[in-house]
Parts: structure tokens; C-alpha cells; sequence
């Protein structure tokens, strides 16, 4: 049954409805607004929700130097025979002598590490066609130590010794320091240094004060690498440059301000 109700009747249904959705959305409204942790102070020590804390975020970046106290080289022998078995012998030999000299030099046995070790053929692919298989006319050996060297005077003196009793591969030297947790250390005392110096240049611009860190935040700082200090080692030996190692930190603070 359908009711035909007068006009009046219809307009005022019609602002009913409406006025309900109004309180709806405007409810919606303070709930996203009243989200908690979204606070600010509002002059007189107490917290309005619904607003952030006034606040300056600057990224700090602080670099330090070390002399390296340690350096890692690899050094190898590379064999070629007709015979497997021939190649292998004659690398074994060499690589053997490799290792005395490197601890008659003074390298402790916990600082070699072998680091490679490959037997593999010598192929002539002149002698086959596109259908033929490549012909093997020889075997390549190849071992490789690994050796960390803890006198860096010495380093020089050391690579001499182990090319003399047969080395014919040798890569590095990569530097480091036994500890590098202090170089580091004194990278993010800069950083964080550097970005409170921002903050206060900012909140001094912007007519307020520096307070206390809201949140701290280090982002990956970089390995220590090589720079330009040059210092020849062993004058009568190889000439090695130890030079400096740079450490860099990163830093994002959050400061608070005040009035």
C-alpha cells in the first residue's frame, strides 16, 4: 500500500537524513583528527590532541681518520703441466714453500687461510671445428692463501720472501685496522655533532629553541677507505703505501622546539 504524504512531510524527512549524515562525517572527522601520538604542546605544558610536536629533522654526516694496523694480501702459485697430476705436484711444492716463508716472516698460522684452490684444463680449440669437441692439451693448478699481515713495516720484505720461493700470484694489499669500533665511534660523535649544529642554525632562523632529541636514527655509514697519506714501507724491499683510512657516519636526529 502506498501513502502519498504532503510536501511538508517529505521536505522535513529530507532534512532529517541530512542533518544525521552531517553529525556522521563530522564525527569521522574527529576521530581522524583525535589520532593518538598526533600531539603538540599548546604553550602552557599540557598536550592537544590532534596536532604534532613542533619539531626540526637534519641529517648529520662526520667522517674520521686512522692509520691501518693490519693489511690482507692474497698470494698464490699458478702451475701448467701436460698431466693433471703433474700440475698438482708441482703446485703443491711451491705452494708449500709459499707457506713456510710467509711463517718464517713472522704470520701466525690463524692468519693464512687458503682462499682458492682449481685444477682445470687447457683446451686448443685451433685444432676443432664447430661439431668437434675442443682438444685438452694441458692442466692449469692454481692455489691461493689468503694472509693477514700484522706488520706493516715488514709488509714489504714479506711479499719479496714469497715471491722468492716460488709466488706468482699476488693481490692486494687491502688495509684495515684490528679495531675499528674506536674510528667509528669517533665518526658518530661528528655526525651527531654536526647535525645538532644544523638544528640550532634552523630553530635560531625560525625564532625558537633547540630542545631536548625526540628520536635518533643512523643510517649505514660508509667502510673504511683508503686516502691520500702516503707512507713508503721497507726501502730496500716492495714499495708499499699504507696511507689513512676514512670512516664516515650518518645520523637523522629529531630535536624538539621550543618557544
Amino acid at each position: 500500500m502506498v501513502f502519498d504524504l504532503p510536501v511538508h512531510v517529505h521536505e522535513m524527512t529530507r532534512r532529517l537524513f541530512n542533518g544525521a549524515a552531517l553529525v556522521a562525517a563530522l564525527g569521522l572527522c574527529i576521530a581522524v583528527t583525535g589520532i593518538p601520538g598526533a600531539v603538540a604542546e599548546d604553550g602552557t605544558g599540557h598536550h592537544k590532541r590532534g596536532q604534532r610536536t613542533p619539531h626540526v629533522q637534519v641529517q648529520g654526516v662526520g667522517t674520521s681518520q686512522a692509520v691501518p694496523d693490519i693489511a690482507m694480501i692474497e698470494a698464490g702459485v699458478v702451475t701448467v703441466s701436460k698431466s693433471a697430476g703433474d700440475a698438482m705436484a708441482r703446485n703443491n711444492t711451491r705452494m708449500v714453500a709459499v707457506l713456510a716463508a710467509a711463517k718464517a716472516a713472522g704470520i701466525a698460522t690463524n692468519d693464512v687461510q687458503t682462499s682458492a684452490l682449481r685444477l682445470t684444463p687447457r683446451t686448443d680449440t685451433r685444432q676443432g671445428g664447430q661439431d668437434r669437441m675442443p682438444n685438452v692439451v694441458g692442466y692449469r693448478a692454481e692455489n691461493r692463501a689468503r694472509i693477514t699481515a700484522r706488520d706493516l713495516p715488514g709488509l714489504g720484505r714479506l711479499l719479496d720472501a714469497l715471491v722468492a720461493v716460488g709466488a706468482n700470484v699476488l693481490n692486494g694489499p687491502h688495509f684495515g685496522l684490528t679495531d675499528p669500533n674506536a674510528a667509528r665511534d669517533a665518526a658518530r660523535r661528528l655526525a651527531f655533532a654536526d647535525a645538532r649544529r644544523r638544528a640550532s642554525l634552523y630553530a635560531a632562523e625560525a625564532g625558537r629553541t633547540l630542545g631536548p632529541v625526540i628520536m635518533v636514527t643512523e643510517d649505514g655509514g660508509g667502510p673504511g677507505r683508503p686516502q691520500g697519506r702516503v707512507m713508503m714501507l721497507g726501502a730496500e724491499s716492495a714499495p708499499i703505501a699504507p696511507g689513512e683510512l676514512e670512516f664516515t657516519a650518518r645520523v637523522m636526529v629529531r630535536f624538539k622546539l621550543l618557544p
